[in-house]
């Protein structure tokens, strides 16, 4: 007997070859009916026939689907058959249709394996065809304009298709069935390759200059799917060096790409988890550690034991790698310091005149920029640096029921993301960077209303924001509460960093914590710069119950940029002012910019020591550590000598622990830190190896925060204890904090999902502002 199924997917992600596949298995199951995306991304499909042959379906539906698809909610609804249907076609998309549920486009796709088989086959018709792709792979978040995903509201609509890709893409036994960026060089995007005055060459000749180019040591701008890069050789001191220059950054590490993994490993070691994000759809960078073969320039990344790499995912890198010849090539992000990433042509060669001397570019428009993301092993798990390229917009489910309600939150300053909660998920924009200028604080309110619009979000109930009152994101929150009367909340930053590793792992609204939040900075209840905290957390509150101890900053933010001031700092806790002044005018001439008569600036304003601003940030004594070992003088890029700490470390096998102790002062406990830096410098005058107090300074802060994490989770009948922030990434630091805690029979947890540092903390924004109700 007939009969007539209902089924709507939300949850579906468009974009990734679903309605080809459900067009085939419905035809193989002879049904008749429809498929049809919706206008929030979600799918409506309606089949006819059997009750046999409808099972069928179903069965396939939910066991053989793309290996990218995923439903969030799979609603069937049996009806009388009508046979009003011949067959079964794809419908043209309606955008005022809306599943009801949560949906999402894909994320950028690398190019798949079959498309790289085109590529290099010279028989087919896209034979060293640089945009290359198919149903399963390539540009998606980076081009769409609006929903739901179709080329028409894509800017592939500036293409349109001719004859041979027209006949692929109605085709559904081709691969290429309702593949929207389809394209071929007849009718498709072009590469250029010029200087500044003039274009050079066009098409596959472009890829050829651009790598003989990189070849000769050339800097060239690439524009590829979500910004623009810079490549260059990795081999040669000089050339990296000239890039350093023209960037103006000095020591920052620079990703680099190599063409497959066999290449990566003459120079990077690789374990299997590192592989298969390497060679996943996301094509992330992932930061390996060096090998003890490793040949590329060290000024790729200067006093690193780490290198971020990344394979090619798209056709154009995939081609310059193969021409260029070289094992790596430097691509790095291409934006002029502290501003977002160029993304029109024109724009890309004004921002880059004094950078690049080459530009390849092409003619098709990025709506979207998106940079690459980053990810790296620390302690055994593979944890998010960055969250970007090949993960936005996908959204990550919550632990919790929301309701209807809509939550926005504007995130921090530093390495920002804003994100959507919506029908308990949570949607993050791609990365955003520090929101300290009118040009990213632009790009942050783009960025945000695209995923609103994305994400079907017509009304806001909330907006949360930093505690912080100065942050340019806590003003527009601030705005955006005013312009919609709507609730702002301000949360407080490190509880926000909690927040978000209790959702990853499923925490209850109703259960609580002890959070560790180990980072640079982040404003306190106090009104003071915390970063070294233990809090009793739950969604809707925290309470500090534990931190490092507390210690001023004399030149405020020049202690960030300069650590040996806070090296001074943190010393004169256990020294006198007179023997702090004859320590850095004899040992750390070098580490002051205005040499000697900075000395005695600096001590005049310990000698007001109860005026200066404090801090009770770990960040601030690893980078206090790393001053005092001569490790790191300045810094030139976030974390730095925290980083090179970190790898000085690396290459000692010591177990060497420095003195510390913990104090109870009316139930907060504190870790004492002028002991262990008062320690660390009683071992260089003891010409202990540099490797060794790093690894000792990084073990006794870890272990101390360790032991006051259990103390304290035992105090307060707590049985889970986790870590975020900035620290975080400490590879040492993680699994000494989690060897401490994991020993004396609590659960530990550490992110996986969203980033520990402040990429992270929009989430938990957000979900302390929902959790706060009115």
């Amino acid at each position: 007997m007939k009969k007539r199924v209902g089924i709507s997917c939300s949850g579906v992600v468009q974009g990734i070859g679903f309605r080809p596949f459900v067009y085939r298995i419905a035809v193989e199951n002879g049904l008749v009916g429809f498929i049809q995306n919706l206008g929030d991304a979600g799918v409506n499909i309606v089949v006819e026939g059997e009750e046999t042959q409808i099972e069928s379906f179903i069965n396939s539906l939910k066991r053989d689907k793309p290996s990218l698809a995923f439903y969030r909610d799979l609603s069937v609804t049996p009806s009388p058959a009508q046979e009003d249907f011949s067959s079964f076609r794809i419908l043209e998309s309606d955008s005022t249709l809306i599943s009801k549920g949560v949906s999402n486009i894909t994320p950028d796709i690398a190019t798949c394996s079959d498309c790289i088989r085109d590529l290099r086959n010279p028989r087919n018709e896209r034979y060293r065809y640089p945009f290359v792709v198919c149903s399963s792979c390539g540009p998606r978040f980076t081009v769409i304009e609006e929903l739901p995903y179709d080329r028409k509201h894509t800017t592939m609509t500036d293409f349109p298709m001719c004859k041979s890709c027209r006949v692929e893409y109605g085709n559904p036994l081709d691969r290429r069935f309702h593949a929207e960026p389809v394209c071929c060089d007849v009718c498709g995007p072009v590469l250029s390759f010029s200087d500044l005055k003039k274009s050079i060459s066009s098409g596959d000749e472009a890829v050829r200059d651009a790598a003989e180019a990189i070849r000769s040591g050339k800097i060239v701008a690439v524009k590829g799917i979500g910004g623009v890069h810079l490549a260059s050789q990795t081999t040669s001191d000089a050339v990296v060096l000239r890039l350093r220059e023209r960037r103006k950054r000095p020591f920052q590490p620079l990703a680099v790409m190599s063409l497959d993994i066999e290449t990566v490993k003459t120079f990077a070691k690789i374990d299997e988890e590192e592989r298969s994000l390497l060679i996943s759809y996301r094509r992330p960078i992932v930061v390996l550690e060096k090998s003890s073969g490793y040949f590329l320039s060290e000024w790729v990344s200067p006093g690193l034991h780490t290198i971020g790499v990344m394979l090619p995912y798209s056709g154009i890198h995939h081609l310059l790698l193969q021409e260029s010849m070289e094992p790596a090539i430097v691509l790095t992000s291409g934006n002029y310091p502290g501003l977002p990433m160029a993304i029109t042509n024109n724009e890309i060669k004004e921002e880059l005149a004094e950078v690049a001397d080459f530009f390849l570019l092409h003619n098709r428009r990025i709506v979207n920029r998106c940079d690459d993301s980053v990810v790296r092993d620390v302690a055994g798990a593979m944890i998010p640096i960055r969250r970007s390229r090949g993960y936005v917009p996908e959204p990550v489910k919550l632990p919790i029921e929301m309701g209807d309600e809509v939550v926005f939150a504007c995130g921090v300053e530093e390495r920002s993301t804003s994100c959507v909660l919506k029908n308990d998920h949570c949607f993050m924009s791609q990365h955003i960077g520090d929101v300290d200028n009118l040009e990213t604080l632009s790009f942050l309110k783009d960025a945000s209303k695209k995923l609103w619009q994305l994400c079907s979000v017509t009304e806001i109930d909330k907006v949360a924001c930093d505690l912080h009152p100065l942050f340019l994101s806590t003003r527009w929150a601030r705005e955006l509460s005013e312009e919609y009367r709507i609730p702002l909340q301000s949360v407080q930053h490190h509880h926000a960093h909690i927040v978000s590793l209790m959702a990853e792992y499923g925490i209850g609204v109703d259960e609580q914590i002890l959070g560790i939040a180990l980072d640079g900075v982040g404003y306190g209840y106090d009104s003071t710069a915390w970063g070294g905290e233990l809090l009793l957390s739950s969604y809707e509150s925290c309470e500090r119950i534990g931190h490092l101890e507390t210690h001023g900053m004399p030149g405020g933010d020049l202690c960030v940029r300069y650590p040996i001031r806070m090296a001074a700092s943190i010393l004169s806790k256990t020294f006198s002012l007179e023997e702090i002044s004859e320590l850095l005018r004899i040992e750390y001439p070098l580490a002051f910019r205005h040499g000697l008569k900075e000395v005695d600036v600096v001590i005049k304003q310990l000698a007001s020591y109860d005026h200066l601003p404090t801090t009770s940030s770990a960040g601030r004594v690893l980078d206090a550590a790393a001053a005092l070992l001569g490790i790191c003088y300045e810094r030139t890029y976030n974390g730095e000598p925290a980083i090179k700490l970190e790898s000085a470390a690396a290459v000692s096998s010591s177990s060497h622990q420095l003195s510390t102790c913990i104090s109870d002062e009316r139930r907060v406990l504190t870790l004492n830190t002028s002991q262990v830096i008062a320690g660390l410098l009683e071992g260089k005058k003891r010409l202990e190896e540099i490797g060794d107090l790093a690894f000792g300074v990084q073990f006794t802060l870890a272990k101390g925060i360790g032991e006051m994490a259990v103390d304290l989770a035992e105090r307060e009948n707590l049985r889970i204890v986790g870590l975020s922030g900035g620290v975080a990434y400490n590879d040492h630091v993680v699994r000494t904090i989690e060897k401490t805690v994991s020993d004396s029979g609590l659960r530990f947890l550490k992110h996986r999902v969203f980033p520990p540092g402040d990429a992270g903390v929009s989430p938990g924004q957000a979900l302390v502002a929902w959790a706060k109700g009115e």
